[in-house]
């Protein structure tokens, strides 16, 4: 599995606090069965800018501590970019951080209680310049909490949706996770990532959202949000809805006759 959005990069914004704390969250990745994570730290945190280079040679510096204790996880580079002011003259002077610096996908984060003004015009403004957004997760801004038709007015529908496993495995409260699965069979394209900030809580897991999303869209869709579509992304390639077939569901006598012969 791909982890697009993990704060496991130490003392930098509000993940991982100590060398000690990334190497605990890069095992549990392992363990899930997560071979590739994006370190995104936030881009703006408490005044201070995460400068791209920066980034990278952090990143580059925690994958030979990982080398070195023998953990197989690779790390790619990446930021958490908020919708600021800032952030137009960011893509037209090409320096925007990407997802695994593909060069196109920016995972961009909203405010959780609105959206940014004029935010499709921000969108066609990036695509002007040759980037496209990833929409960090929708599903814990308020509004579309409210009805993720909102989400048709103001994002573009080709826009990917990362939704976050701890929004699906009900971590963040029922809303979060009733509006996750909405989104999830909303016909837009979506993807999986844990948003981790730490070893335990907030863990770089998967595996369980996988599984929940798996009764709603079906084993081999679900598989593909945390696969094929965030590898795409790394590619810089475009993005797809997958197949949707939800399981079937088990009369009341094949379920009896299930329970009996198990």
């Amino acid at each position: 599995m791909i982890d697009t959005h993990n704060h496991i990069l130490p003392e930098i914004d509000d993940g991982a606090s100590t060398i000690q704390e990334a190497l605990a969250m890069a095992r549990r990745a392992v363990e899930d069965g997560i071979h590739t994570v994006v370190c995104t730290p936030h881009y703006q945190y408490l005044g201070k800018l995460n400068h791209p280079e920066d980034v990278r040679q952090r990143v580059a510096s925690l994958q030979k501590i990982l080398d070195e204790n023998g953990i197989p996880l690779k790390l790619l580079p990446g930021s958490e970019v908020p919708v600021v002011p800032e952030l137009l003259d960011l893509i037209e002077k090409r320096s925007v951080p990407t997802i695994g610096d593909n060069g196109r996908w920016v995972l961009l984060e909203t405010p959780f209680d609105r959206f940014p003004f004029r935010f499709r015009d921000i969108v066609f403004r990036m695509s002007a310049f040759g980037f496209d957004p990833v929409l960090a997760h929708p599903e814990r801004n308020y509004r579309v909490q409210s009805s993720i038709d909102v989400l048709n007015e103001i994002v573009p529908e080709e826009t990917p949706l990362q939704i976050t496993s701890h929004s699906i495995t009900g971590m963040f409260g029922p809303r979060a996770k009733q509006c996750a699965l909405q989104l999830l069979t909303s016909g837009r394209p979506v993807l999986i990532a844990s948003d981790a900030h730490s070893s335990r809580g907030r863990g770089p897991v998967l595996s369980e959202a996988v599984a929940a999303t798996a009764k709603v869209i079906g084993e081999e869709a679900a598989a593909q949000l945390v696969s094929d579509i965030p590898a795409a992304i790394l590619r810089g390639e475009s993005v797809w809805v997958p197949p949707i077939r939800p399981p079937r569901r088990r009369g009341f006598l094949s379920t009896i006759l299930s329970r009996i012969l198990d």
